[in-house]
């Protein structure tokens, strides 16, 4: 099992199988290998990730802290562009919440852009001093990710 900085909730041991990015970043790597085995493949491993945060989007609330809701919307926007960069036959997976918000400006309208800026930056506050996220935010960056396949069509 690989030491987590924060508490977690699901822990489980891994291997370079079933964890391949890790792996990789431990090793040095810039490329992460999925094996082609069943249920492994990195197809598999990102339809599933979307599947899990399709559940996540839809119970996501107020309940929630706002700064545990913007770590599950990165994570879901995450998990979205690994599927679609998957059936693009581009396989990428941004590492970071900055990184993912990039990919996200890569996709969407320059126009979405301050909200992504807007959306990092507090993320940012809240990892650093604790700063409690403006609802606003949250609501359009739960906008955005909702938008995007494979959440989409999810809803359709």
């Amino acid at each position: 099992m690989l030491p987590s900085i924060r508490r977690s909730r699901l822990r489980a041991v891994q291997c370079p199988a079933s964890d391949p990015v890790s792996f990789a970043l431990l090793a040095g790597s810039d490329r992460a290998a999925f094996p082609e085995i069943a249920g492994w493949r990195a197809s598999d491993c990102a339809r599933r990730a979307a599947s899990e945060h399709l559940e996540c989007l839809g119970s996501l609330s107020r309940a929630d802290s706002p700064a545990r809701a913007l770590v599950v919307l990165f994570s879901a926007a995450r998990a979205a562009l690994f599927r679609q960069s998957v059936v693009d036959h581009r396989p990428a997976l941004p590492l970071t919440a900055a990184a993912t918000a990039a990919a996200l400006a890569d996709r969407l309208p320059a126009s979405e852009g301050s909200t992504l800026d807007a959306a990092l930056e507090a993320h940012q506050e809240a990892e650093l001093s604790g700063a409690t996220p403006d609802t606003d935010v949250i609501d359009e960056l739960h906008r955005l990710v909702v938008g995007l396949p494979p959440y989409s069509s999810a809803a359709g």
